[in-house]
C-alpha cells in the first residue's frame, strides 16, 4: 500500500486514468432530407440561367420573377429539412471491438461480405452520433443503435449519408491529426 501511495505523490500520475480521460474530436454535420425540393430547385435554377442568357430577357420577365419566387420557396423547404448531427470520435479500441464482434457474428450467422460490411458501418456509426437537432431546434439525444443508423442510412439521400460517413472518417479514422498540429507549430517536431 505504501508503494501505491508513493507512486501517487507529486511528480507521478496514473497513466491508465489519464489515457481513459483523453479528448475525442467532435464535429457537427448538417444534412438535408428534402431531396425532392433540391431536385426541383436544380431545375428552376437551370431555367433561370437559361432565361438570364437569353438576349430577349424582357419577354421572360414575368416567368423569371415567378421562378425566382419559386426558387426562394424551394430553398426555404430545403432549409426546413435540415438535421444537424453532433458527432464525436471513438477510440481505436472501440473500433477493434466492434470489428471483432461483427466478424464473429458474420461467421456464426453466415452473413455475406456486403451485409457484413454494412453491419460494420452501422455499428461504427452509432457511437459517433451524440445528438441530432432539426431545423426547429428540437433535439434527439436518444442513444443511437445500429438498427436506428441502418434506418437512417436507408432514408437519407445518398449524398447526405455520405457527409456522415466522411465525418466519421475524419473523427476516428484519420491518423494525421497530431502530425498536422506539429506542422502548424503547436507540437514540437522530433
Amino acid at each position: 500500500m505504501d508503494d501505491v501511495q508513493n507512486d501517487l505523490k507529486q511528480g507521478t500520475f496514473d497513466l491508465d486514468a489519464f489515457v481513459q480521460g483523453r479528448g475525442f474530436p467532435t464535429d457537427t454535420i448538417t444534412v438535408f432530407t428534402n431531396d425532392g425540393a433540391a431536385h426541383d430547385l436544380a431545375k428552376v435554377e437551370a431555367r433561370l440561367t437559361e432565361i438570364g442568357q437569353n438576349k430577349n430577357q424582357k419577354a421572360f420577365k414575368e416567368e423569371f420573377a415567378a421562378l425566382e419566387k419559386e426558387a426562394e420557396d424551394l430553398k426555404d423547404a430545403i432549409k426546413a429539412s435540415a438535421l444537424v448531427f453532433h458527432m464525436r470520435g471513438i477510440s481505436p479500441g472501440h473500433i477493434k471491438k466492434v470489428s471483432r464482434d461483427v466478424m464473429e457474428t458474420q461467421k456464426k450467422e453466415e452473413w455475406d461480405e456486403d451485409y457484413a460490411a454494412d453491419q460494420l458501418n452501422f455499428r461504427w456509426t452509432a457511437p459517433h452520433i451524440i445528438e441530432v437537432v432539426n431545423a426547429a431546434g428540437e433535439s434527439d439525444k436518444r442513444v443511437f443503435t445500429p438498427e436506428r443508423v441502418e434506418n437512417l442510412a436507408s432514408m437519407l439521400p445518398s449524398s447526405e449519408w455520405q457527409k456522415i460517413v466522411e465525418a466519421i472518417n475524419n473523427l476516428s479514422f484519420r491518423t494525421a491529426a497530431f502530425d498536422q498540429a506539429a506542422d502548424a507549430g503547436f507540437l514540437p517536431k522530433s
